[in-house]
């Protein structure tokens, strides 16, 4: 137990919430904690009410880490929408886009051996990125000429 947690223990006879009871002094409060030794019938009050003390305490300290929680993903989402506004993906020309997304595409045998087109792959996915990508994938013909 360390100075923070037995900073709400009071010398022997001192009030504790509303009431005076008799308080261990230090060395009998190490006995208790560090043994097996029960408490004496006068110090168990005492003790009771402590131990309510630092639950009530912990149920407001919960309550702050909660709080910190809530704010800290709060944080982390916003901070993570900004850092993407910087990423280099945004940077690149249309063509170069089009590019890399005719690099998607399957090949023509592949497209051949299928017996239906598959709108959860390319080109269609492409197009459902953001706005700006489906531009690019729309006006691309090359991305389509398997299509028709």
């Amino acid at each position: 137990m360390d100075a923070s947690d037995t900073s709400s223990l009071q010398s022997p006879g001192e009030t504790v919430g509303d009431q005076k009871h008799d308080a261990p002094d230090a060395g009998r409060l190490y006995t208790l904690l560090h043994s097996n030794e029960p408490p004496k019938a006068a110090e168990i009050p005492f003790l009771r009410t402590i131990t309510s003390e630092m639950g009530a305490r912990l149920v407001s300290i919960d309550d702050e880490i909660k709080q910190l929680q809530t704010r800290r993903r709060t944080l982390a989402l916003s901070h993570e929408q900004h850092k993407s506004v910087l990423s280099p993906l945004r940077s690149l020309a249309p063509e170069i886009l089009g590019e890399i997304f005719a690099w998607t595409l399957p090949t023509v045998s592949e497209a051949f051996c299928r017996s239906q087109f598959q709108f959860g792959e390319s080109p269609w996915n492409l197009t459902h990125v953001c706005s700006h990508w489906r531009a690019i994938a729309i006006s691309a013909p090359s991305l389509w000429s398997l299509l028709v």
